[in-house]
């Protein structure tokens, strides 16, 4: 391995057309797996695509920390946006409180969140019956991951539109402070009139909801708010509005983008749609069990294997370290790359082949070489309720249809693009049929 670091230049034209999976694809040697990409506004960034880099980071957490006060970083951005949601939490104690405090809100076992799965994955299903041709894909899959965790969180006070429509809104204004971070320092981007429109636009929505006069106290909402003490702690509504919205967005978007990847992938293996179906028959008369869908567990963890939804980890160097007889300075803004270790030959044989058999065996999957939520403490904390989320919605699906994917679909709109998440660059449309051979008892064990 060379201990050289490299660097590749990107130009904007080059990013806005291909994007930055594209660039580190073009920039990558197998020989030197980590290399610096410099951009045309002068920043600089640090490749990390080798698996030994990610058990570096394994081994020397606290070498890596989340930067919030460089906006030229997602975390600093999500912080303006957000505030004191778990996602962007400072490291250290402000992240331990509030992940302690996020942990029921992802409970896969959660009533209320098994519920709203239950009732999300059969609305997806009767949208796959009443619908030959989707036209758009994402859509579908958004408001599918709308319905999981809205109700649980909010109640049936907030409506799926109003909800969506928060959520386009988020990513609109995400991009915008992109764009913004180019030309304004951090206080001028917390005074911006669309960050200002959006925060207002949140607290409204919690405010309609918590002064709802048939509030659900069950919610994830109502109990905050008596944990909280909001009626005589009003200056706890801030946070409450941070947190508990922060963390609803936060759990809609990465379930969506990998359903809609989980879609896609299927449609092109139909034969893993028959298995799945079979393990959903088997269930019939013993109740759905995540425990006993090991075949559609392996289909998630292979689409998420090959298009995980973050394929870009990014953190800052908290202090110098020496990587491959590199010395990498403190404040370097460093990327770990998913997206290249998940196709690395040396991990994985035949990398670019979809073979739910990897995720088949019965053995602990090493965390350097896979990490589609992430790695360390600060792994994503809803990962158990998405693989949740995702194994009844396949289940519920499989069991009733095929599908596949629309002859107008291209290898550009197929093409993976990286923002907020990695979507495919176009819309997605697939054809749908019925196929009814059994039922699936639809409860819990």
């Amino acid at each position: 391995m060379s201990t050289t670091l490299h660097c590749h230049r990107v130009s904007n034209r080059t990013l806005q057309a291909k994007g930055i999976l594209k660039a580190i694809e073009q920039a990558y040697r197998p020989d030197c797996p980590m290399f610096t990409l410099k951009f045309d506004n002068g920043s600089q960034i640090l490749i990390l695509a080798d698996y030994r880099h990610v058990e570096y980071w394994l081994e020397h957490d606290d070498h890596f920390t989340k930067e919030m006060r460089n906006t030229r970083t997602s975390s600093a951005l999500g912080r303006i946006q957000f505030g004191q949601s778990l996602t962007f939490a400072q490291d250290g104690e402000e992240w331990r409180q509030l992940r302690t405090l996020a942990m029921p809100t992802v409970n896969p076992k959660h009533p209320g969140l098994m519920q709203a799965n239950q009732e999300a994955a059969q609305w997806l299903s009767e949208c796959f019956s009443d619908i030959p041709v989707i036209d758009d894909a994402w859509s579908l899959c958004l408001e599918w991951a709308t319905r999981c965790v809205l109700a649980p969180y909010l109640g049936h006070q907030t409506s799926v539109d109003t909800a969506i429509a928060l959520i386009r809104h988020h990513q609109e204004v995400f991009f915008h402070l992109v764009q913004q971070a180019e030309h304004h320092d951090k206080a001028a981007l917390y005074l911006d009139p669309r960050v200002h429109a959006f925060r207002t636009e949140i607290a409204q929505i919690l405010d309609a909801a918590l002064c709802h006069p048939d509030r659900d106290e069950s919610t994830l909402l109502g109990q905050l708010a008596k944990h909280l003490d909001i009626e005589h702690n009003p200056a706890q509504k801030a946070f409450l509005t941070d947190f508990l919205m922060g963390n609803l967005l936060g759990s809609v978007d990465n379930p969506a983008s990998t359903l809609l990847w989980c879609l896609i992938h299927l449609a092109r293996n139909p034969e893993v749609i028959a298995q799945i179906r079979q393990e959903s028959h088997n269930m019939a008369h013993r109740g759905w069990s995540i425990q006993r869908s090991p075949v559609t567990i392996a289909a998630i963890k292979e689409c998420l294997r090959l298009s995980p939804v973050q394929p870009l980890v990014e953190r800052c160097t908290s202090r110098n370290i020496i990587l491959d007889g590199v010395t990498i300075a403190k404040g370097t803004h460093v990327l770990f790359c998913s997206w290249l270790i998940h196709r690395d030959p040396q991990c994985w044989p035949l990398p670019l082949e979809f073979d739910i058999e990897r995720f088949m065996q019965r053995q602990r999957l090493n965390p350097a070489k896979y990490f589609p939520f992430g790695v360390g403490p600060r792994i994503c904390a809803g990962m158990s309720l998405t693989l949740h989320q995702l194994v009844m919605c396949l289940l519920t699906l499989c069991r009733d249809h095929d599908w596949s994917l629309s002859e107008t679909v291209t290898p550009l709109q197929l093409r993976p693009e990286f923002k907020l998440n990695l979507r495919p660059r176009g819309p997605i449309s697939l054809h749908t049929t019925t196929d009814k051979t059994g039922q699936f008892q639809e409860e819990y064990s």
